[in-house]
């Protein structure tokens, strides 16, 4: 004889609340990557795949090189934006990194400059006074080469730490890219990371936070997040790479063999999307990927 409670059965619909996952979730990665630049879009960790999860992105840039004939050509560029396109669920306006501020590792020396003038009068005190001034700054000079009435010029190096952003939210779920301080003022390195999504605890920096929460929209049965790459024609930085035994001048060969922006933009359409529509002013979109997720029927659970 059965229990009679082992006998009796409960329809329970799952909630939000269970740790189940509401949607599985697939990624489409970049299908033509250059050097240029790489985009990845990790899929989210199991467990959090309910109607609103975070996001994150790894994003970084380098210089590449581009053929034309026989000329090589090392190109980069200044600026970059990575933008979203979202279908059936939107990111969290207040989520988008780069909202708070970044942490001091961000953070570079400004070289600056102080120069103060003093009459002759004071030129004896400024001379008694100079080594210590080179004690606290190796930077400090004076010129004693004036007599008289002249003015006496003293300069004094310094530095302070400045904050510099190079990942900046814009609307509708985009950021710019910048590198301000970098050779050239070329992208170059990690811009955003996902090594935050993989720590076995929670994080309080800025570097860890996740690129955006996403909120499906109600009742969606499937959602898609695209992340892309675009630059501007006008932002691109060329070089020729001289090759042993050239000896052509770097500054006149691009108006010999007739390479420019719009050349350069041209190739790297070519490389990275299928409709080779021509460069203009506006961005060029070189690379997405795209985290796409179908809801998971609603099932029962026996007890």
């Amino acid at each position: 004889m059965y229990d009679q409670e082992q006998e009796r059965t409960a329809v329970v619909e799952i909630h939000e609340a269970d740790t189940r996952e509401v949607f599985d979730l697939v990624v489409e990665p970049n299908l033509n990557p250059i050097d240029l630049f790489e985009l990845t879009l990790p899929r989210p960790p199991q467990g959090s795949w309910r109607e609103k999860f975070d996001i994150r992105a790894d994003v970084r840039f380098a210089q590449m090189i581009l053929k034309f004939d026989n000329i090589l050509v090392r190109v980069g560029t200044r600026a970059a934006r990575l933008s979203s396109a979202c279908d059936g669920c939107s990111l969290l306006a207040h989520s988008l990194y780069g909202l708070n501020p970044l942490p001091s590792r961000n953070v570079v020396a400004v070289q600056e400059k102080q120069t103060r003038e003093i009459a002759a009068s004071g030129a004896a005190q400024i001379q008694a006074k100079i080594g210590v001034l080179q004690g606290v700054d190796g930077g400090a000079s004076l010129d004693a080469k004036a007599s008289g009435e002249t003015a006496h010029r003293v300069e004094k190096q310094a530095s302070r730490e400045e904050s510099v952003l190079r990942v900046i939210p814009r609307p509708h779920g985009s950021w710019d890219l910048t590198e301000p301080n970098a050779r050239e003022g070329c992208l170059d390195g990690d811009y955003l990371t996902s090594r935050g999504q993989y720590l076995d605890v929670p994080s309080n920096d800025p570097v860890d936070a996740p690129l955006a929460t996403v909120q499906a929209n109600d009742g969606a049965s499937e959602i898609a997040i695209e992340l892309a790459i675009e630059i501007q024609p006008k932002d691109l930085v060329f070089h020729r790479v001289m090759v042993q035994g050239e000896h052509r001048a770097p500054k006149t060969w691009f108006q010999r063999e007739r390479i420019n922006v719009e050349l350069i933009a041209r190739r790297l359409i070519e490389l990275t999307q299928n409709n080779k529509l021509p460069p203009s002013e506006v961005r060029i979109t070189l690379g997405r990927t795209t985290l796409r997720g179908r809801r998971r029927p609603k099932f029962v659970r026996a007890e």
